[in-house]
């Protein structure tokens, strides 16, 4: 989509004064969106509770706008339309948890919200919840449609396999 997708995008943040695909994955505790394309998106994601940011995107949210609005945040760039690899997923996670433990909650964003925000959001179940890779996939595509692009659905795979490759390697050390 690249270049028709940032005007969409942008069209949509200064219409709707608010960014694109924001929903709740976890009431009030965890959230994907599409990239914020104005301050003030940073400070609706404020008024609907969020009060930490993941950034998946290549670029940063300028510094200005994370103070202004006095959310957390962590810029851990994915490349667009590739595979996450599974220090990248643990790394946005580990984030996310810390944020969660505290009582912040979260908004995970790449630009559209779907294939990198997705993926994370998938992550979050395997690795909280126990759910497989295929069964994460399924319910974030349920909450999030068009989240979670082919490539991305692979290392949701391999992100499954090290988790329980991690559990079996603790299971026989404690024997």
């Amino acid at each position: 989509m690249g270049r028709i997708g940032r005007i969409y995008r942008r069209l949509w943040s200064l219409v709707m004064r608010r960014p694109t695909n924001f929903s709740w994955v976890i009431p009030n505790q965890l959230a994907g969106s599409g990239r914020p394309m104005a301050e003030r998106d940073l400070h609706w994601w404020r008024r609907q509770g969020v009060e930490a940011v993941i950034t998946l995107t290549e670029y940063p949210i300028p510094e200005e706008w994370v103070k202004s609005s006095g959310v957390r945040y962590l810029h851990n760039p994915l490349q667009d339309h590739n595979a996450p690899s599974v220090e990248e997923i643990d790394r946005s996670l580990d984030f996310i948890l810390k944020q969660m433990d505290d009582g912040k909650p979260v908004v995970v964003h790449c630009a559209a919200g779907q294939g990198r925000t997705g993926s994370v959001l998938a992550g979050y179940f395997i690795k909280q919840q126990g759910l497989s890779a295929e069964d994460a996939i399924r319910k974030i595509r349920q909450i999030r449609p068009r989240s979670i692009e082919g490539q991305q659905e692979q290392s949701l795979y391999r992100y499954e396999e090290y988790l329980n490759n991690g559990k079996r390697s603790k299971k026989k050390n404690n024997e």
